[in-house]
């Protein structure tokens, strides 16, 4: 209950804008991480790692400015397999509301197709309510590849109120193009 109302609270702030500035989200694969945050420094980094998978260490980087969410990349239960949970997505969205929203982000998984745009779409989401369509679409223009896990939005879209309309966004998409997988991306907050 107290954490509904931070989150409550915290989405007030967001909604006034006035203290936002410029803000880089960059998507990667867990492969391509070390080199953005050599050259980007990013403020805060999210690690989607598979359960059984050592957690990425980043020199500089400990429990409050890099978040460690360890399920699988799956959107439905099955056996020896940690799907997205909603414990996973309160700690994501607690993680991206205490984050300076005027400096970048790094968001990666293993391959930065599906937990990481997941992330990346759910952090756009916060700040820009209603626009929900417009921002997957925003995420397909800027990442072809992406193909955010289903289950992540689900939990975001119930737990932020959105009504399915997170859930229908991502559902319009067409097919992406493969060809960059692997690749680091970059979102920015003033998209519009």
């Amino acid at each position: 209950m107290v954490m509904g109302r931070l989150v409550g609270a915290l989405m007030i702030l967001l909604q006034m804008r006035w203290w936002l500035d410029h803000m880089d989200i960059y998507v990667s694969s867990l492969q391509a991480a070390p080199i953005l945050v050599a050259d980007h420094a990013p403020a805060s980094i999210v690690s989607f790692i598979d359960p059984k998978q050592k957690p990425p260490r980043f020199r500089g980087y400990k429990e409050h400015n890099h978040l460690i969410l360890q399920l699988n990349d799956v959107s439905e239960s099955k056996t020896g397999l940690t799907p997205p949970g909603r414990e996973h997505m309160m700690m994501l969205i607690d993680f991206l509301l205490r984050h300076d929203w005027q400096h970048n982000i790094l968001i990666h998984c293993l391959m930065g197709v599906s937990r990481s745009t997941a992330a990346a779409y759910i952090m756009l989401n916060l700040h820009y309510e209603g626009r929900e369509l417009e921002i997957a679409q925003y995420l397909r223009a800027k990442i072809p590849h992406a193909h955010p896990n289903t289950k992540l939005i689900e939990h975001a879209d119930a737990i932020l109120g959105r009504e399915g309309r997170m859930i229908k966004a991502i559902a319009s998409l067409p097919k992406g193009s493969m060809d960059q997988v692997g690749l680091p991306m970059k979102l920015s907050t003033d998209f519009v």
